[in-house]
């Protein structure tokens, strides 16, 4: 066990994460990295650094009168290995615990001024006055006196909340879904929901629409 913190110091700065936050749940997220560390306890467990075995090619009588180690290892550890595997699974743990801190700090951030009890509730798009459609989404327009910045308040704290928790928790409200963003429109009367692709736009329009009274 000792070994976790010499093999976290081997950790390549350079490597690609391969987990995205809206793979899963904050929770679940946690719960993979756990699973991960102990997948890497395990590996360093079978570490020996005693198990010390003679280069194949090297001769008993190379090792007795000294092998030049310019051309190759007197001796090697068959069980360095084991290290390698247990660095892959403290990485891939470390992502899966920076894809939950990002998904709680989101949540933290958006739903500041509002109580638990909020942010679970379907902010309700209706009456809207237009909804607008956009090339990557639609922009929805409110009567004059609207307060707008609560109604984009409520609805990026909403979908922090879905999004931390696997977007599980939106049966009853359709807008909310994977990889949708939400923001006040430039001129501050309307709200753009937007999509990174041609398919969230598309889903956007259609799901902006349910519910809604025009």
């Amino acid at each position: 066990m000792r070994l976790i913190g010499f093999v976290v110091l081997t950790l390549s700065a350079g490597c690609a994460t391969t987990v995205q936050p809206e793979d899963m749940s904050a929770q679940s997220h946690r719960a993979e990295a756990a699973r991960e560390r102990q997948l890497a306890r395990d590996h360093i467990d079978k570490y020996d650094p005693r198990a010390l075995t003679p280069t194949p090619g090297v001769s008993v009588g190379d090792l007795r009168s000294g092998y030049d180690v310019s051309i190759g290892l007197v001796q090697y550890n068959p069980t360095h290995g084991q290290l390698e595997v247990a660095e892959r699974h403290l990485i891939h743990a470390r992502e899966h615990e920076a894809a939950a801190a990002d998904l709680e700090s989101f949540e933290a951030t958006e739903c500041k001024n509002l109580a638990p009890k909020t942010r679970a509730a379907c902010p309700t798009l209706g009456p809207a006055s237009q909804i607008e459609d956009l090339a990557n989404g639609v922009r929805i327009h409110f009567p004059a006196g609207t307060d707008v910045d609560a109604v984009v308040e409520h609805m990026r704290c909403h979908l922090a909340f879905a999004r931390a928790r696997g977007f599980t928790t939106v049966g009853d409200c359709p807008l909310y879904i994977k990889g949708i963003e939400i923001n006040q429109a430039a001129d501050g009367a309307a709200v753009d929901v937007t999509g990174a692709s041609r398919r969230v736009a598309g889903e956007i329009q259609v799901r902006t629409r349910v519910g809604v009274r025009p």
